[in-house]
């Protein structure tokens, strides 16, 4: 009996945390986490807008590779945003509207953009030498951030960056 007495004691003595500060403390956490969220929304957007850039590349490079190794021993293409399709198209031939189905390759965009006026439907590259039929810049505009674009730098020997 002389135990639990002694036990209870001890209990009175101990201190904790208040209501009020546990409060602050909680409150604190909400805005540090709401802060994350807006911030972390904003640089997925511009993270995936950057990504659609790098596929278009990655695109322009196998249709230049395809070319350059003479693939169906002819010229090799890319169709950006063909016929409704929200895209790009790798395609065998002078013209994507010409070539042919089997040669196609479809690449979806994941991310909505729109491109300048200036972009071409489509760039060509020539077999083996892997030159462009397009030398200038492709811009195009992210459709979720105002004022937010970026290119690509094409030159009539078929590099880009």
């Amino acid at each position: 009996m002389a135990l639990h007495k002694t036990y209870r004691r001890n209990l009175g003595n101990i201190l904790g945390f208040t209501l009020v500060e546990v409060l602050l403390v909680l409150a604190l956490l909400a805005v540090i986490a709401s802060a994350t969220l807006f911030f972390t929304g904003s640089y997925y957007q511009s993270k995936s807008f950057m990504s659609e850039r790098d596929t278009l590349v990655s695109v322009l490079t196998v249709a230049r590779m395809q070319a350059m190794n003479n693939k169906e021993g002819t010229v090799h293409g890319v169709a950006i945003n063909p016929s409704g399709f929200v895209g790009y198209v790798v395609f065998a031939g002078n013209n994507y509207t010409s070539s042919d189905l089997s040669t196609q390759t479809k690449f979806s965009s994941l991310y909505l953009v729109s491109f300048d006026s200036s972009t071409p439907a489509e760039i060509i590259f020539s077999q083996l030498s892997g030159n462009s039929s397009f030398a200038g810049e492709i811009k195009f505009f992210d459709l979720g951030r105002l004022n937010a674009s970026t290119s690509i730098i094409v030159n009539a020997e078929g590099a880009f960056y």
